[in-house]
């Protein structure tokens, strides 16, 4: 669990008394997909990153559905979802909604 964060944990075992069932997924490029997809999902927590060049990431630690879901993006591309074990069917019909829209936009992920 090194690669999220232990305050991202800690909010999700606040909030639903349990530690999280994760899924994990790496997308190598389509970011722009994945912010769109998750746009409407309220932001807990974020940590940006900016370096001289100009270039940067952001992780953050997403609301995605409040009866068990939450979503930690690292790096704009990999994203975990965090679950409540009834939530996991919901959780895994949300990252195949994701593969397919990253699909149908030409990454091949």
């Amino acid at each position: 669990m090194e690669k999220i964060p232990k305050n991202c944990i800690k909010s999700f075992k606040k909030r639903y008394e349990v530690y999280p069932s994760i899924l994990d997924y790496f997308c190598l490029n389509g970011e722009d997909k994945i912010n769109s997809y998750f746009s409407k999902s309220v932001t807990l927590w974020r940590k940006e990153t900016h370096t001289n060049d100009g270039s940067g990431y952001i992780d953050k630690l997403l609301d995605y559905d409040s009866t068990g879901i939450m979503v930690y993006i690292k790096n704009n591309k990999h994203i975990f979802i965090l679950t409540t074990e009834n939530r996991m069917d919901v959780a895994k019909l949300t990252l195949t909604r994701l593969k397919k829209i990253l699909k149908e936009n030409g990454n091949n992920s």
